[in-house]
């Protein structure tokens, strides 16, 4: 019985760390240090990590401001939250706010933009990234500096969208010449140009392998920032960081991916019609109907009063003779 005592205290506190190991991995608390600092590794260049040295990632399929994984989906992207009273911080070098969002368990997660930060629970190391592009909806996250006019940033709708320094998406014009805006008038207050100061260079962020940056003079002696001579430009009525809802306006508005390719065009629900006539359509069907078996011409209903007519006779008919049989009987 004695030697068995020290075992039982061994086994408990075995058990003990085991279930506190697990709790800490569906719900990674922020360290010492600054929550959110830049890591990276060769193939991803730059990206985000959090105080423990591991890779953050974003979910495309977040809603800004807040968090959609729980349940499996948070075993496997623990959030990185951050202590009741704790206020996160960024290492010298990250671009963005911090903000925060309550998760219905209570704890605290951070955001940057808007955007809830994650770990992913089978990254083994720092400088893993195991998670990057994991269902086409995880992706590391971009370390920009302030200094970066060109950043890559997540859509839920679109998934990576290339983003100014403000991380609002940025998209181009179809009508537009090469190397020089015709968006002008309304068309600039609706979709403000990327602007930079006058003999500054633009510079990428690591993780944007899109093409040659460059600029153009506007009218008004403004410098609009272009890629591969595609002047750039924001969408007024985005409202958030991860919003894209100008991709698709007109036909002509396009939001682009890492590379710098449009992404396909998704049709998009506009405040208000501008750079291209957006006025609802009706699909031609040849004048088909639009219900039924693609024609209405009256024959149906026809059919309908002859059948329901025929069926109403056979009845008086049957009513008839059962009354004229029960009276003889």
């Amino acid at each position: 019985m004695i030697s068995r005592f020290p075992l039982f205290w061994l086994l408990t506190a075995a058990a003990m760390i085991a279930i506190f190991s697990t709790a800490s991995l569906s719900s990674v608390a922020a360290q010492q240090g600054s929550t959110v600092s830049i890591s990276g590794n060769e193939a991803l260049g730059s990206f985000l990590v959090g105080p423990n040295g591991m890779t953050l990632y974003v979910f495309t399929n977040d809603t800004p401001g807040e968090s959609v994984c729980f349940d499996q989906c948070e075993q496997n992207w623990p959030a990185l939250v951050v202590a009741d009273g704790e206020t996160p911080t960024t290492a010298p070098g990250v671009a963005g706010a911090l903000t925060i969002f309550e998760r219905p368990d209570g704890s605290r997660q951070v955001l940057l933009d808007g955007q809830p930060l994650y770990y992913w629970a089978f990254d083994e190391a720092a400088g893993d990234a195991k998670g990057h592009g994991v269902g086409g909806v995880w992706f590391v996250v971009s370390a920009a500096t302030d200094s970066e006019v060109l950043r890559v940033g997540t859509s839920p709708a679109l998934g990576p969208v290339l983003t100014g320094p403000n991380g609002m998406t940025l998209y181009v014009f179809a009508n537009d010449t090469a190397g020089e805006s015709v968006c002008y008038g309304q068309c600039e207050s609706n979709w403000p140009p990327l602007i930079i100061a006058d003999g500054e260079t633009p510079t990428a962020a690591p993780g944007v392998t899109a093409g040659a940056l460059g600029t153009t003079a506007r009218d008004d002696g403004m410098i609009q920032v272009t890629l591969d001579d595609r002047p750039l430009y924001y969408w007024a009525f985005d409202q958030a960081v991860g919003d894209s809802t100008g991709h698709g306006v007109g036909t002509v508005w396009f939001a682009l991916d890492a590379s710098g390719a449009r992404h396909p065009f998704v049709a998009a629900e506009e405040p208000t019609p501008t750079g291209g006539d957006t006025t609802p359509t009706v699909p031609d069907t040849g004048g088909a109907g639009l219900v039924g078996n693609g024609s209405d011409d009256g024959s149906f209903v026809s059919t309908q009063f002859v059948v329901l007519g025929a069926g109403f006779v056979l009845l008086v008919i049957g009513f008839a003779s059962f009354a004229g049989s029960r009276r003889r009987q």
